[in-house]
């Protein structure tokens, strides 16, 4: 894979935010870079297809934090996978802190990291900026209790706060009414990059970074 990056040390690591690494090596052709050693064993590992959407965010000294979009612009898409309900994607490797090797010899470490606050992550569409927003299904039934009627939610960013309502319709979850102020009065735009953090509260409230 290229890497519009300049400067790479020869090997990189990659890090999911479950805590997994894959260590890749770093191949350069005059002023480009390429993934090489150990890149189809990630992609493997990580079900990566033609439709996802992978964000690489690059931490120095070859580090680069990593995280998998559906074709819809959701994340984690995997983790909310009904048949894995009893276990998930995050808990699935915090249990211990370890080091392997895969495959292909190339380290693989198992770090604990557990959010603290469910969440979900959206890259926005086009689709999702000027129609009716669409959340992730089966996140919401799982974390959200009252989840078979209109719902006044709540979004914090900062120190402001927007209104939004929200109705499960033919087993989809819509955000009906106030999203496109919440869009216009934060700047948002395709490829925006939004996480929503459900705080604890007696209302439905989340809180949305960028």
């Amino acid at each position: 894979m290229l890497v519009p990056h300049g400067s790479l040390p020869n090997l990189c690591r990659l890090q999911m935010l479950n805590g997994l690494e894959w260590v890749v090596g770093v191949t350069r052709d005059g002023r480009e870079s390429y993934f090489d050693q150990n890149w189809n064993a990630f992609v493997s590992a990580n079900s990566l297809g033609m439709k996802h959407v992978v964000v690489f965010s690059y931490h120095g000294e070859g580090e680069f934090k990593v995280m998998r979009f559906n074709a819809s612009g959701y994340f984690p898409d995997w983790e909310y996978n009904p048949k894995r309900k009893d276990k998930s994607y995050y808990e699935e490797f915090s249990e211990s802190e370890s080091t392997d090797d895969d495959d292909t010899g190339c380290p693989v470490r198992r770090v604990e990291e557990v959010p603290t606050l469910p969440s979900f992550t959206i890259i926005l569409l086009a689709s999702q900026l000027d129609r009716i927003m669409c959340l992730p299904e089966i996140w919401w039934k799982t974390h959200i209790a009252d989840h078979n009627k209109i719902q006044s939610v709540n979004l914090l960013v900062g120190d402001h706060s927007w209104n939004v309502y929200v109705k499960i319709q033919n087993d989809n979850v819509k955000i009906i009414h106030g999203w496109n102020k919440f869009v216009a009065d934060n700047n948002l735009a395709v490829g925006s990059m939004c996480k929503f953090e459900l705080l604890p509260a007696e209302v439905t409230k989340f809180r949305v970074s960028f």
